[in-house]
């Protein structure tokens, strides 16, 4: 299981930095998911393209989580199976959070701060 595994990141790795156009130090992966955030890449990129980056990266994760969740499935238990649900699920709440959290630094830079449903400018 763990060849299946590793086998599936690795796949979804490759497909990340050929996506990116990227490889060696300024793609950084994501063990668990193989989704890749640019390093220098994302930085230099406008926010509305790192935004949109990092919305795809949720969407990425969830698929990998799905081919996972099928390999895993064949060699786990239903207990077992059940709480490797759980882990991905909990990756993925964490990704999400993540994105939230970059979204509102990114508007911050802009010196934008979001109210509610409206965007309205920082007063500094």
């Amino acid at each position: 299981m763990i060849a299946a595994i590793a086998a599936e990141q690795k796949r979804e790795a490759e497909r990340a930095r050929q996506e990116s156009g990227t490889s060696g130090p300024d793609a950084v992966l994501s063990a668990s998911s193989g989704v890749a955030l640019l390093g220098t890449a994302l930085i230099a990129a406008g926010p509305g393209d790192a935004l949109e980056h990092l919305e795809q990266s949720i969407e990425r994760t969830e698929e990998a989580n799905r081919r996972l969740r099928d390999v895993a499935a064949t060699w786990l238990t239903a207990p077992q199976l059940e709480q490797f649900e759980q882990m991905l699920d909990q990756e993925l709440v964490m990704r999400r959070a993540h994105v939230r959290m970059q979204r509102a630094q990114m508007q911050a830079m802009q010196g934008l701060v979001p109210l509610g449903d409206q965007v309205v400018s920082n007063p500094r």
